[in-house]
């Protein structure tokens, strides 16, 4: 549905590894993608987003969850 059209294709390419990864329950997160590319994170997670929404999988994966773990990473860095 011309979702490529108009965009870069690593933030592209990255989302739709990420998309990838998330339902092959891997460990990496969405910023794992961004600092390997050199690419804004919320640039990244806009593109899944948009992604996820046009291939339907919202129902397959929760993005409460991720955000969540998200979280949790960035308070490790506070206590370290």
């Amino acid at each position: 549905k011309n979702f490529t059209q108009g965009r870069r294709k690593a933030p592209v390419t990255a989302a739709c590894l990420y998309i990838a990864c998330r339902m092959e329950k891997s460990q990496h997160m969405l910023i794992d993608f961004s600092d390997a590319l050199q690419v804004n994170v919320y640039v990244l997670g806009t593109y899944f987003l948009k992604l996820r929404r046009l291939l339907s999988l919202e129902k397959y994966m929760s993005i409460i969850g991720k955000l969540f773990r998200v979280g949790a990473y960035f308070m490790s860095f506070l206590f370290y």
